[in-house]
């Protein structure tokens, strides 16, 4: 009799807690249904109440260089192991106008410096460019991140115009160039005449009278030749020194936006 009773309470009890459940996951969809959708998300500009004071600086000229165009890169990461996100941005630099062919845009000015700001226990920012040894060289057009040596420190590297920089994180707030050291090449691919070259955003300035895309596919051709064919083109630098002989790299024609091979 005892565990007739016994069992009879375990089975009220279940279809009690049953119910319970039920009737509460009843209320919750209709105060939900309610309320109606949830708002949208809303952003608040807070970039000069964080500290990060940064303008890109393109360096706009009457030539309209594709360099003025390629925008900076930019990394998200915690370079000093905190736990908090730090950024970093890349940056243009000077550009005469016109820049005279074989010259490299220089950080001659701290506003075309990169920067590295360090995120605070508080949620700003500050700008440690100079102290981590960050303020770069060339026309800077991107960044990437990676520990390339695990030693559990992240580091940088920054490609661009004129040269691109391996900086080696050493774990005390500063970074070393170590791009010779490494065995990675720094300087820009050497831009022929009227030529798109494998560095990206490289141009030379646009000379006028020259008709076509490109010239004719599988002919090696001097500087001048192409330069003489290469239509709506122009390129910062003005050497053939570095180019494999016998091949010709890409061609960009900027009205049709159609690639060929020279």
């Amino acid at each position: 009799m005892n565990s007739s009773c016994h069992q009879l309470r375990a089975t009220v009890s279940r279809i009690a807690l049953a119910l319970g459940i039920s009737l509460a996951f009843a209320l919750n969809a209709a105060s939900a249904e309610a309320q109606g959708p949830p708002p949208p998300g809303h952003f608040v500009d807070a970039t000069e109440k964080l500290g990060i004071h940064f303008r890109q600086q393109a360096s706009p000229t009457s030539k309209k260089y594709l360099l003025e165009a390629m925008g900076s890169g930019v990394a998200l990461f915690d370079y000093d192991n905190d736990g908090r996100l730090d950024i970093f941005f890349a940056n243009g630099a000077r550009l005469d106008d016109p820049t005279p062919k074989g010259t490299i845009p220089k950080k001659d000015n701290p506003k075309y410096w990169n920067r590295l700001f360090h995120q605070k226990s508080d949620g700003t920012f500050e700008d440690v460019t100079e102290h981590a040894g960050l303020t770069g060289f060339g026309y800077s057009t991107g960044v990437a991140v990676g520990d390339y040596d695990n030693d559990g420190f992240e580091d940088l590297y920054v490609a661009g115009y004129g040269r691109s920089t391996l900086y080696h994180n050493n774990g005390d707030g500063t970074f070393t160039d170590v791009t010779a050291a490494a065995g990675v090449p720094a300087a820009a691919m050497p831009a022929p005449s009227g030529r798109v070259c494998g560095q990206r955003g490289a141009r030379d300035e646009r000379e006028g009278g020259r008709e076509g895309a490109g010239a004719q596919r599988g002919a090696p051709a001097s500087g001048r030749e192409v330069a003489q064919k290469s239509s709506h083109v122009t390129l910062l630098g003005g050497s053939d020194a570095g180019r494999p002989q016998g091949r010709l790299p890409l061609c960009l024609d900027i009205r049709t936006r159609r690639a060929e091979n020279l």
